[in-house]
This record gives C-alpha cells, structure tokens and sequence, in this order.
C-alpha cells in the first residue's frame, strides 16, 4: 500500500513504525511517499507505552511512558519507584556519561526535558524544533545533538546551560546520530533525502552531505 504524503512526512512514518506498522518512506517523481507492507505488520491500538530504556550504574531503569512522564525502576527488586513529570509524548531517553543528567525528547511539545538523576527532578527544558524524536550526546558530555524530524534540521545545545546554539539545516527527516572516534564530528542519517549529514561540531555547521543511496538512516 502507498501514500503520498508531503511537507510533514515524519510524523505519519513515527507514528506508524512505533505502533508496529512495517512502513518506508520513498522519494519517487518528485513527491514523497508511505510505503504501508501489510505482511509482518503487527499494529498495536492506543498511545505509545515504554519503547525507550536506558540504565543508570546504580541500577535504576527509566523508560518513557504513554502519561506525558518517565518511569522510575529498581532493576533489582522490578518495582516502579516514582514517575518523572516530561513533555508532551515523550520518546527517546539517553543518560549523560557520568549518569548525572537524564534526558528525554518529547515528540508532541517540540521539547527535551533534562532531569537530575540524584533527584529524579526534571532541572531544564530545551525548546527544539518540529518532531524532536532522536538526539544523542557527545561523548564528552557537552553537547547534545537533537534531530527535528518534521523540519529536516538539527540543533545543537549547550549541556553547561541547556540553551540552543545552533540551528542547522540537513538532508529530509534526520533521524539516527553517531559521533566519529575523535567526537569532533556528528553524522546524521536523513531518510527522506539518502543522505548522511556531517557537522563540525567546533564550528557548528554542516560540512558535507554525503549521498548514501538508498535508507541512509541509521548510523552506527
């Protein structure tokens, strides 16, 4: 089954790959389309529940939930500890290095919540663009690199304040990040475009767009 769908495509795609749909987005005579391959497809009803986990070394779980908050969970006894009030439809989570700070994009408010692990007290909110769903931090801890997905952008925030400070523009929905060995570059998969996006961090822009062929997504 195809769609054609166009400007926001992202948020269809999301949508349905988080709710079980085995979906692909195409581009073909200039449009943008939904490819929908009904075989192996296993659809689940309702709002996204815990699909994102992340350990502390102390041995707390926190995973996003379909209450705009994260869970907290002993991986020891597997009770629930206490919940994390976040933003609107909260997705992707990732924990700072040294595991003091939490992180989490919240998909519908356009947003990142930053929360203090000691306390399990949300400290920050960073205002992102469109559809914030992945973002990855570097592996010195300084920046954060956040993929807006309904705008083909990125942005880059400063952990020391929690501010934005850059905006750059990349390949069509940006998606998965990796850094390079040296962490002086981050290289961004960007599905609608087959292309991977890569950003001098020092200087804060894009350097190149390398043409990866065909589902230049995921980077590892």
């Amino acid at each position: 089954m195809r769609a054609w769908v166009e400007k926001i495509p992202a948020r269809q795609y999301i949508s349905m790959l988080e709710s079980g749909y085995r979906v692909s987005l195409k581009r073909n005579h200039g449009g943008t389309f939904l490819l929908l391959r009904p075989e192996g497809s296993t659809p689940r009803l309702g709002l996204r529940g815990a699909h994102s986990v992340v350990a502390h070394p102390d041995g707390r779980i926190y995973t996003n939930t379909t209450g705009n908050r994260v869970a907290v969970i002993d991986a020891s006894t597997r009770r629930l500890l206490s919940h994390i009030p976040v933003g609107n439809d909260p997705s992707h989570l990732e924990l700072s290095h040294d595991g003091r700070l939490g992180y989490v994009a919240n998909f519908a408010s356009d947003d990142l919540t930053v929360w203090d692990t000691r306390t399990n007290q949300a400290v920050a909110r960073i205002p992102v663009g469109i559809y914030p769903h992945f973002f990855a931090l570097s592996p010195d801890d300084r920046w954060i690199v956040i993929s807006n997905t309904g705008e083909s952008s990125i942005y880059l925030a400063d952990t020391k304040n929690h501010q934005t400070v850059a905006h750059l523009d990349v390949g069509g929905a940006p998606a998965h990040i990796g850094f390079d060995p040296d962490g002086i570059c981050v290289l961004i998969g960007c599905e609608i475009t087959d292309e991977v996006a890569v950003i001098d961090l020092s200087n804060q822009k894009v350097v190149d767009l390398v043409n990866a062929g065909s589902t230049g997504a995921t980077i590892n």
